[in-house]
């Protein structure tokens, strides 16, 4: 049987990612405690670590399930890592 890919949870935490790190800068800016600087330092960290390993996942998981299943209507890794 083949793995089951649902691409809405996929979607929702990319968006999470990008709303996290465009909220970041915000964080920062409007930080002046040092007690709350090391919260948001916290948080930036755990979004950083999270997104670096769910982007491992999908290196390791997704793509090549992709690859596998549709060859012919997935750009190729190569391309991406451009980005």
């Amino acid at each position: 049987m083949a793995a089951y890919f649902d691409g809405r949870e996929m979607a929702m935490v990319h968006r999470m990612f990008r709303r996290e790190f465009l909220l970041a800068a915000g964080l920062v800016i409007n930080t002046t405690r040092k007690d709350r600087a090391e919260l948001v330092a916290d948080h930036i960290a755990s979004v950083t670590t999270s997104s670096h390993h769910h982007h491992h996942m999908e290196d390791s998981r997704i793509w090549p399930m992709l690859e596998q299943r549709c060859p012919d209507n997935i750009r190729p890794r190569e391309w991406l890592s451009v980005f």
